[in-house]
């Protein structure tokens, strides 16, 4: 009976510190209609940070200008398709593979700011979870999320 009560003790003592929550915040990925996707690429490229997975998936943030975005906090916002967002601001755009290349893009009703952080060259962008909405005249939006995504080149 002892080695009963024994075992028990030390698998509950186990359980109790086997099942520590991860408290590591996830870096290097974004969410997008309910699917992670880890950074594969993250390219700067004329004021925007341009992103992809392994499958093609991929999420622009787009900036003021063609200059590499400064440290700070970004309004996100949207605009006319060929129409840049303006100081302070961030669109963002994203478009699942193999979806035959409908794209969805950051609406004016989120009132979420993006951070972009600066390590010498390297930009990171991170976003809270925010709405994008169908590009090609669909009425379907989805949830989109960002979590530290730093440029790789």
């Amino acid at each position: 009976m002892k080695k009963v009560v024994l075992s028990l003790s030390v698998l509950a003592v186990l359980g109790t510190v086997s099942c520590k929550k991860d408290d590591k915040k996830k870096t290097n990925s974004w969410t997008f209609n309910g699917t992670e996707y880890g950074v594969a690429s993250a390219y700067n490229t004329a004021g925007s940070l341009v992103v992809a997975d392994m499958s093609g998936t991929s999420c622009t943030f787009d900036f003021e200008g063609t200059e590499s975005p400064k440290a700070g906090s970004y309004k996100v916002v949207a605009t006319t398709v060929g129409v840049g967002a303006k100081a302070g601001e961030v669109v963002v755009y994203a478009t699942k593979a193999g979806t035959g290349g409908t794209g969805y893009m950051s609406t004016n009703a989120n009132t979420q700011s993006a951070t972009v952080t600066v390590n010498g060259s390297k930009i990171s962008v991170s976003v809270p979870e925010i709405t994008l909405k169908n590009m090609s005249g669909g009425s379907d939006e989805v949830k989109f999320s960002a979590s530290e995504i730093t440029q790789t080149n």
